[in-house]
């Protein structure tokens, strides 16, 4: 009878060392398991970050491109810029808040804009003068004349040089030029804005 006992008590101890083998192996199964998919899961946002990246610096770089743009549409205004810049569009704006009329070219609004006019500065600020695609990206600039004439204060970053002329004075403008850039694809926007001073 004692033999019988200690037969069912080693059978039983057998039993428990399985059964623990397989809470072991179920264990680890489920910590790799939990391993893999955090390791994947990482890998996806990781390719999501560096796709937002390289969507930001190509948006970026269309929008910096637009003041370049920008620079020599301002550079040029007297000049034919259609025949300058292929698949660029040069609008004209509505100016009747400037009491130019609703229909002005960017050249009559060089020499004919008061830039102490603010209620024509806003304006003008929110109609683009030009508009064009660079790739998935589309670009908006928007070019406010902020100043006529001599800047006070000598040597500094937007100091014009000295009068040479009787006229030089009437020709010397300050522009801010506004670059919005639109990415199609995700609706996210940018916008780089530059100070550009011209004398004519």
């Amino acid at each position: 009878m004692e033999k019988s006992r200690n037969c069912f008590r080693f059978g039983k101890l057998k039993l428990n060392q399985n059964g623990l083998a397989l809470v072991t192996v179920l264990v680890f199964a489920a910590a790799m398991l939990i391993l893999g998919t955090s390791v994947y899961y990482f890998m996806i946002q990781g390719t999501k970050f560096s796709g937002t990246v390289k969507r930001y610096n190509s948006l970026k770089e269309a929008t910096e491109g637009g003041i370049d743009i920008g620079i020599e549409v301002v550079k040029n205004y007297d000049n034919n810029l259609g025949s300058m810049f292929s698949g660029v569009t040069l609008n004209t704006v509505n100016a009747s808040d400037c009491g130019l009329g609703n229909s002005l070219a960017l050249d009559e609004y060089v020499i004919r804009a008061n830039p102490a006019d603010t209620n024509c500065a806003n304006s003008i600020s929110s109609q683009p003068w030009v508009e064009f695609n660079s790739g998935n990206y589309i670009v908006d600039l928007y070019i406010v004349k902020v100043l006529q004439g001599p800047l006070t204060g000598v040597g500094g970053a937007a100091a014009f040089p000295a009068k040479s002329g009787s006229n030089v004075s009437t020709y010397k403008y300050l522009f801010k030029i506004t670059a919005q850039g639109k990415d199609e694809a995700t609706g996210s926007t940018m916008i780089t804005e530059s100070l550009y001073r011209l004398v004519k």
